[in-house]
Parts: C-alpha cells; structure tokens; sequence
C-alpha cells in the first residue's frame, strides 16, 4: 500500500491541534491482514488508546450527545 503524506505546517509539533482518526476493531484486523508484520507493530505502537466513548460538542462546548464505543465481543470497552 503507497500513501502520499501532505503537510503545511513546518512540523508535527509546531501546533497544538489536529484530527487522529479512529480505527475500530474491524479496521484493525483489516490492517493486520493487509500490512506487513511489522508495519502493523509499528501502527499499534504508534496508535492512540481507544476511548470508551464519543462525546460530540457545539461551538459553546455544549453537549450534544455521546455514544459509548463497543470491543470486538459486543460489550462496553473497559
């Protein structure tokens, strides 16, 4: 698999906002079928942790509604 990364900021760091996008279990075992052994260890040692849930916000901060994210076996992530 070829990927073409754009950025415009001079460096990952040199601001503090940004999207990390969420990869569900089925997306998991896709990459893990479809990558390398070790471009997949890479991507788990480099993922973030999944959350036990989606809170989604107004422009205010406001809650708008949350959705709790379920593990592969069909229940709540711990």
């Amino acid at each position: 698999m070829e990927v073409a990364v754009f950025e415009r900021d001079d460096s990952p760091v040199s601001r503090l906002q940004g999207y990390r996008p969420h990869i569900d279990d089925h997306g998991r075992s896709a990459l893990e079928a479809a990558l390398p052994a070790r471009s997949y260890e890479l991507f788990l040692a480099t993922a973030g942790v999944p959350r036990p849930r989606t809170v989604v916000y107004d422009h205010q901060l406001n809650e708008l509604w949350t959705r709790a994210c379920r593990s592969r076996h069909g229940g709540p992530r711990a």
